[in-house]
């Protein structure tokens, strides 16, 4: 797993849900210990990739997997970029660098190097979920456009007031799509009581 922002931890855990043995590559020290402290793996890239059967990148950089560590990788291990148009992977020198290749199924392209090692990269590079899928599920394209519809209504109410800038999305906006969200799913959460609210907003009270 290279890289462990917010699309590599849901890849990761869902591979861990499975069983697999997960390893993370992250240049982040933050992230890294994130990684650590969820008790996954961390190594760099060249040594991860020798123990791997299956690569995902989500990091939204380039040539984050060189040929020199798909030369590393378990022969036949599968290559797939969830993170950053098809950059991720530099399958420009991946094909050059490959003296055979050839379609093992749709989406899925085998790549032999000159030493006769095999990788399968899935989608050609691209986001698998997009490029060879039917694409994000239904349940996070309804939070994405609920968010972004009541940003804009934000932005254009309050135009005034803001300073030309990236301004991130307000909470409240977060908590109403969240809410709506939990309701669709039929689900209650707790709710603090005065004395709660009043005990966070201080600092005269504990140690």
């Amino acid at each position: 797993m290279a890289g462990y922002g917010w699309c590599g931890r849901g890849v990761a855990a869902r591979a861990r849900g499975t069983g697999a043995d997960v390893v993370v590559t992250e240049v982040d020290p933050v992230r890294a210990l994130d990684a650590e402290l969820d008790g996954v793996r961390v190594l760099p890239v060249h040594r991860a990739a020798a123990e791997a059967d299956l690569v995902v990148t989500t990091t939204g950089n380039r040539d984050v997997v060189t040929v020199e560590h798909v030369r590393r990788m378990e022969d036949g291990a599968i290559l797939a970029s969830s993170g950053h148009f098809d950059l991720e992977i530099a399958v420009d020198d991946l094909t050059r660098t490959a003296v055979r290749r050839r379609f093992v199924r749709e989406n899925c392209a085998e790549h032999t190097l000159p030493e006769g090692h095999r990788v399968l990269l899935l989608a050609e590079g691209r986001l698998p979920g997009q490029a060879a899928a039917e694409a994000h599920p239904a349940e996070v394209v309804d939070m994405t456009f609920a968010t972004q519809a009541l940003a804009v209504r934000y932005l254009v109410e309050n135009a005034g007031e803001l300073d030309p800038a990236v301004h991130p999305v307000p909470k409240e906006i977060e908590d109403e799509v969240a809410r709506a969200e939990l309701a669709a799913y039929d689900v209650t959460t707790g709710e603090l009581t005065p004395r709660q609210r009043e005990y966070l907003a201080s600092w005269r009270i504990g140690t």
